[in-house]
């Protein structure tokens, strides 16, 4: 069971339909939960992160991450500064097989 300081607040619990909410340890599943936030997150979530996690964290999850939306992947770019070519979902071989596995 996560500690009460590393629970994540009510007004997240939107954005992790998929996992049991009460059950997730923000230490734990940092990684999860920064990438979950910036990619599906209103600006309250955004606001609570960025609050909470360094800079640097936030962009090493941005560089990594490879399932992150195209839509969003450009906004942090332009918004972080980051050079396109060194954001993982951003290559176009992720992007090309994502198209072939799923054409919709």
């Amino acid at each position: 069971m996560a500690k009460k300081k590393n629970k994540l607040p009510v007004l997240l619990k939107e954005y992790f339909w998929d996992v049991k909410f009460e059950e997730i340890d923000f230490k734990k599943y940092e990684y999860y939960v920064i990438k979950r936030l910036l990619d599906r997150g209103d600006i309250k979530a955004i606001r609570w992160l960025f609050k909470r996690v360094k800079r640097e964290k936030i962009i090493e999850v941005l560089l990594t991450t490879y399932d992150l939306s195209l839509i969003n992947s450009n906004f942090w770019c332009l918004y972080f500064d980051i050079d396109k070519t060194k954001m993982r979902c951003m290559e176009k071989s992720l992007r090309k097989r994502k198209r072939e596995l799923w054409s919709y």
